[in-house]
């Protein structure tokens, strides 16, 4: 298949629009061959979709943040914990998100502190942000004063212009310091530093990128240069959540379209199912290079950034690997980092497990369905097996989003939406005293 160019009615500027919106799967169960009704298919304006999008992300981000933020305070102030460890700096997310990427991710920070002796009188006690050593240009971030409180204290900070705060700081230093004259700065005498803590930056030992559990985070949650060098931004595991989200929209409204015969619009859902799935590079292994549907020449049909990376990983050679696979080296190699905690490596190994063994096989079954479909000709598309693929493809996007549900004791597993929200609990910076 030659290059793909939009075609009209599939402008990159439409399809830039589709590949943010984050709204969550509603599935509708699967469609019969004969004898169902559907409900007429509801036209909804971009600007009504954009924001929809904005409000999920903003509430559903919110959400996921603040429930993390509770399973940290209890693991926090359990009594068994080392009595060195005295609070913790987590990273979050506001769900200021913009379509790029530049904005909203890892723009919120909560300092939590239990076992910590007030100030003394006339003095405060004051919470810096600190970026990575060695990088003394960049100034320190003042995220407020604690105010303690039985030994305990608390504070949030949202930077104003949602900056992303863990692609350039990594720590976090306590000063006590007159309370008339609040710093600028934290001070350089070192006698008025109370607590601190780092994200560890120690190179793996034989790593030939000299990565650390900093800049393993980093990728999975913050900035990736595979990521930027697609004109993106932000981290592996936000690109996974919104172009995942895309694909089950489009596997669910294929499925629906059956019903009324569009067959020309299912076939373009299947092609564009397999460029998030498969990226620039390698869809042209699935997708036939005449459209079987109108006999014209199959374009790329999602936004070329977008889709410059795919899910799917196709050759151990391939320049940028699929998100999946991209995903699974960075928790491997954040598992064997110096300074990694056993809760990190335990939270790791859990996502390891999910991302493997149930995400990736069910959105690789939802690539062999769409490659099925997407060579079906107009008539083929209208017959039960079209019918059955579309179902058990729209079954499995939802299910890699969503988690499996278990038959015999209807739990829910862990699908994409789980993992990332989970994820930012390994960007955790453990304070110590």
């Amino acid at each position: 298949m030659s290059q793909k160019k939009d075609i009209p009615g599939s402008s990159s500027t439409e399809e830039s629009t589709r590949t943010v919106q984050g709204l969550p799967p509603s599935p509708t169960g699967p469609l019969q061959a004969a004898g169902v009704r559907s409900c007429p298919k509801r036209r909804v304006s971009r600007r009504g979709v954009l924001i929809a999008f904005v409000f999920v992300l903003v509430v559903g981000g919110s959400a996921w943040f603040f429930s993390i933020l509770r399973l940290q305070s209890s693991s926090l102030f359990e009594p068994q914990r080392p009595q060195s460890t005295v609070g913790q700096l987590i990273f979050g997310n506001s769900g200021q998100l913009d379509a790029t990427g530049t904005q909203g991710l890892n723009d919120v920070v909560v300092a939590q502190f239990a076992g910590i002796a007030p100030s003394a009188s006339g003095n405060a006690l004051y919470a810096w942000l600190r970026p990575d050593q060695g990088q003394d240009e960049t100034p320190s971030i003042l995220l407020g004063t604690l105010t303690v409180v039985a030994n305990q204290a608390q504070l949030t900070y949202s930077d104003p212009l949602h900056t992303d705060l863990l692609a350039t700081y990594s720590g976090l230093l306590v000063t006590e310091e007159s309370a008339k004259q609040p710093p600028i700065t934290p001070s350089l005498d070192t006698s008025t530093w109370r607590y601190q803590a780092r994200i560890p930056a120690i190179p793996v030992p034989g790593n030939p990128n000299h990565y650390s559990l900093l800049s393993h985070l980093r990728h999975l949650l913050a900035k990736d240069p595979d990521v930027e060098s697609t004109g993106l931004h932000g981290g592996l595991n936000l690109w996974l959540y919104r172009n995942s989200l895309v694909i089950v929209d489009e596997a669910n409204t294929a499925r629906d379209d059956w019903q009324s015969r569009a067959t020309a619009d299912m076939h373009r859902q299947m092609v564009r199912i397999l460029d998030y799935l498969d990226g620039f590079n390698y869809v042209q292994l699935d997708v036939p290079f005449v459209d079987p549907v109108t006999q014209v020449e199959t374009p790329f049909l999602i936004d070329r950034k977008v889709g410059a990376i795919g899910l799917l990983t196709f050759s151990q050679r391939q320049a940028l690997p699929g998100y999946l696979v991209h995903i699974n080296l960075h928790l491997d190699g954040a598992i064997s980092s110096p300074g990694i905690s056993s809760g990190q490596k335990a939270l790791a190994g859990q996502i390891d497990v999910a991302l493997t063994r149930v995400i990736t096989p069910l959105f690789q079954k939802v690539h062999d369905d769409a490659a099925r479909l997407v060579k079906m000709n107009d008539a083929q598309l209208q017959t039960s097996q079209a019918l059955s693929l579309l179902n058990d493809m729209a079954t499995n996007a939802n299910a890699a989003i969503s988690g499996p549900v278990d038959p015999t004791t209807q739990t829910v597993g862990k699908g994409v939406t789980w993992l990332h929200a989970i994820m930012e609990q390994l960007a955790v910076v453990t304070v110590m005293r």
